[in-house]
C-alpha cells in the first residue's frame, strides 16, 4: 500500500476519461479512469484516500460532481406555520430552522434519509413574527430574530431540545431583528434591526452570556436587510433599504471600522449580503437592475465585477454561496422560476440549470446550503413555504488506477 498525502497532490489534469495527479514538483504520480462521472474540469481534490498498487484501486473522498438540483424533497408532514421569512441549516446539516409569520414563529426540523421531521417547539417561543435565524458554527446556539420584545432570542441546543438563554443585558433597537450572522469562531453575533438606532448591534459571547460591544462609528440607516461576516472574521458586510445600501466594516479586536465604499455601489435598496467562503467575493441582492452586484475584494478594496449573464428575473431578495464557493444562489420576486443559480468560473458567473421543480411561491426571500453542499433550502410566502432541493453531486467512490 502506498499512501498519498492530500497536501502533496496539487495539480490534477483531466481528459474525457482520465485524471492525472501531479505533485508539487509537477511530476505525474498516478492516474485513474473515471467511472460514471461526467467530464468536468477538476483543479483540486480536497481529500485523497490511498492508492493500492496491488489491486489497482483508489478511493477518492469528497470529490463531487457539479451541483445539479435534480430532486426536490417531499414536504415535511408538518409544514412551517405560514409565510417563511428565513431558513438556515445547522453546521452539521442535521437541523433546518425556518422562521415564519405564524405561531410558533420558529420551526425546527431534523433531517434523516431525505425526510424532514418537525421537532417539538421550544418551551419558550420568540416574540411574534419570525424574521431571521442563524446557527453558531459549533451548532450549540441558535439565534432568531422576531418582531416584538425581546426581538432577539438565543437558544442553546442539547440534542433535539432548544432552551432559551437569558436575554442580553442590552437588546437590539427598533421593532424587529431582520438579519443576523455569526462569526466563524462563534464569538461575535451581528444583529441588524428593522428600525431604530443603532441599526446594527454587535454582541460578544462568553459562555452563554452575550455582551453588547461599542457601536461602529458609522452605521447604515433604515432596515438592515443583510449581514455577513467573512470567514476570517475580518470583514462584516451590511445591506440596508436606505442609501448607500451597503457598508463594509473591518474588525480589529472588538472594534469595527467602516472601510471605503466601493467605487460602484448597488443601484437600489439592498436586500441581502453574502461573502464567498474564501472571502474574495461579496454578493449583494438588491431591488433594481442588475438585481445582484458581485464584488471582488483585494485588501480593503471592493471592485464590482461584470454583471452575470443572464441577470436575475426581478428584484432580488436573497443571495447565498455554496460551501465550496463554486455556486451562487439568488432568489427574486415575481417572475418564475423565482431563482437563479450561477457557477463561478474565475471572475465570471454562468447560469446553470434551474431547480427541477419550480418553487411553489414567488419571492424567494431566503436560501441556505447544507454544509456538504448537497441540499439547498429556500423560503417563501406560499404553502408549503419551504422547498428543499438535493443535488445530484456526490462522492465518486471508486476508480480503476493506472500507475505511471
Amino acid at each position: 500500500m502506498t499512501d498519498i498525502d492530500n497536501k502533496s497532490i496539487v495539480v490534477v489534469e483531466q481528459t474525457a476519461t482520465d485524471i492525472t495527479f501531479r505533485n508539487r514538483a509537477g511530476i505525474a504520480v498516478g492516474s485513474f479512469t473515471i467511472r460514471n462521472a461526467p467530464p468536468i474540469l477538476v483543479k483540486a481534490i480536497r481529500r485523497i484516500g490511498s492508492f493500492d498498487l496491488g489491486y489497482r484501486d483508489v478511493l477518492i473522498k469528497d470529490w463531487r460532481r457539479p451541483f445539479s438540483p435534480n430532486a426536490r424533497l417531499a414536504n415535511p408532514a408538518s409544514l412551517p406555520a405560514g409565510t417563511a421569512n428565513s431558513v438556515a441549516w445547522s453546521p452539521d446539516g442535521q437541523y433546518l430552522t425556518v422562521m415564519t409569520s405564524g405561531s410558533p414563529y420558529i420551526n425546527n426540523y431534523k433531517l434523516d434519509a431525505d425526510t424532514l421531521t418537525r421537532l417539538a417547539d421550544p418551551a419558550t417561543l420568540p416574540g411574534t413574527t419570525g424574521l431571521s435565524c442563524v446557527w453558531s458554527p459549533d451548532g450549540q446556539y441558535l439565534a432568531v430574530g422576531c418582531t416584538g420584545t425581546p426581538r432577539l432570542t438565543i437558544y442553546k441546543r442539547a440534542g433535539d431540545v432548544f432552551t432559551k438563554l437569558a436575554d442580553p443585558a442590552t437588546l437590539p433597537a427598533g421593532t424587529g431583528v431582520s438579519s443576523m450572522d455569526w462569526s466563524s469562531d462563534g464569538q461575535y453575533l451581528a444583529v441588524g434591526s428593522s428600525s431604530g438606532t443603532p441599526s446594527i448591534t454587535i454582541y460578544k459571547r462568553s459562555g452563554d452570556v452575550f455582551t453588547k460591544l461599542s457601536d461602529p462609528s458609522s452605521l447604515l440607516t433604515g432596515n438592515i436587510t443583510g449581514l455577513s461576516w467573512s470567514t476570517d472574521m475580518t470583514y462584516l458586510a451590511a445591506t440596508s433599504g436606505t442609501a448607500p445600501y451597503l457598508m463594509v466594516y473591518k474588525r480589529a479586536g472588538d472594534v469595527l471600522t467602516k472601510i471605503s465604499d466601493p467605487a460602484i455601489l448597488p443601484t437600489g435598496s439592498g436586500q441581502d449580503a453574502s461573502w464567498s467562503p474564501d472571502g474574495k467575493y461579496l454578493s449583494i441582492a438588491h431591488n433594481t437592475t442588475p438585481f445582484v452586484t458581485i464584488y471582488e475584494r483585494v485588501g480593503d478594496t471592493l471592485t464590482k465585477l461584470s454583471n452575470p449573464n443572464p441577470l436575475p428575473g426581478g428584484s432580488a431578495l436573497a443571495t447565498s454561496w455554496s460551501p465550496d464557493g463554486q455556486y451562487l444562489f439568488v432568489g427574486f420576486l415575481s417572475v418564475s422560476p423565482y431563482h437563479i443559480l450561477y457557477k463561478r468560473a474565475d471572475d465570471s458567473f454562468i447560469k446553470i440549470e434551474d431547480f427541477s421543480t419550480v418553487p411553489a411561491g414567488s419571492g424567494l426571500n431566503g436560501g441556505s446550503w447544507s454544509p456538504d453542499g448537497r441540499y439547498l433550502a429556500v423560503s417563501h410566502g406560499t404553502a408549503p413555504y419551504i422547498d428543499v432541493y438535493k443535488s445530484a453531486m456526490g462522492p465518486i467512490a471508486g476508480a480503476a488506477v493506472r500507475v505511471i
